[in-house]
């Protein structure tokens, strides 16, 4: 009977010992899992720009305007991708990997992916120096028409001429032309990125080139050469 008593008061003593280890321990293996959270940055940059993106991982599911998506210190992992137009979808996964920023180039018309990792440094950080002859697809100002969004959309409105044999033929589409504006706000290297018809192309890239002069866009107070993308929607009415 002594020995059983014993053993039974040794228990008692020992259970507030082994529950603080087993707290210690959970908070030892807490600690460990939050220095283990990665993080990275990640660039979308879509063609066209205008598409609908949705990104589950980040709550991302809109229309998307400008030429590129910045998401800054995410969770390094796996994300879906998923891209829809008018007449197109594609969904692609895109892998964020720890301090690095992986710059993803998705292209809705050849329903293709490409990914790169490149140099990026948050905005809140030290200045670095621009290079001003490099080709931004992103900057902190961008490039802006006179008048602006609806300036743009009217000058394109009023000066696009429908092509008389496209119109015969009934001919319809949404052309998208992609263009640089340099430093100096100029429009060129214009390109057709995705075609409809031989001739509306040639509308859509004549309009694009007789654009006026643009305010540059400008990154760190400099102005910088910006790639940019328009579509022009021929509809008969």
């Amino acid at each position: 009977m002594g020995k059983t008593i014993l053993i039974f008061i040794f228990g008692l003593i020992s259970l507030p010992i082994l529950a603080q280890t087993s707290v210690d321990t959970v908070r030892k293996m807490d600690d460990n899992i939050q220095t283990k959270i990665k993080y990275g940055n990640l660039i979308v940059q879509t063609i066209p720009s205008r598409v609908d993106v949705a990104i589950p991982k980040l709550g991302v599911d809109e229309e998307k305007k400008q030429d590129s998506l910045i998401f800054e210190e995410v969770y390094a992992g796996l994300y879906e991708l998923s891209l829809k137009s008018e007449k197109e979808n594609f969904k692609c996964f895109v892998e964020v990997f720890d301090n690095e920023t992986v710059h993803a180039v998705v292209n809705l018309n050849e329903k293709s992916l490409k990914t790169n990792i490149i140099d990026y440094t948050l905005s809140a950080e030290v200045e670095e120096e621009v290079d001003t002859e490099q080709l931004y697809v992103m900057v902190e100002n961008m490039p802006e028409f006179p008048g602006g969004a609806r300036g743009l959309r009217d000058w394109i409105k009023s000066n696009v001429k429908y092509p008389e044999i496209a119109r015969r033929n009934k001919v319809t589409g949404r052309v998208y032309v992609g263009f640089v504006i340099d430093k100096e706000g100029k429009v060129g290297k214009v390109k057709i990125l995705r075609s409809i018809n031989s001739v509306l192309d040639k509308e859509a890239l004549r309009v694009i080139g007789n654009m006026p002069t643009w305010k540059p866009g400008m990154q760190k107070g400099k102005p910088v050469k910006v790639s940019y993308t328009f579509p022009i929607n021929f509809q008969l009415h």
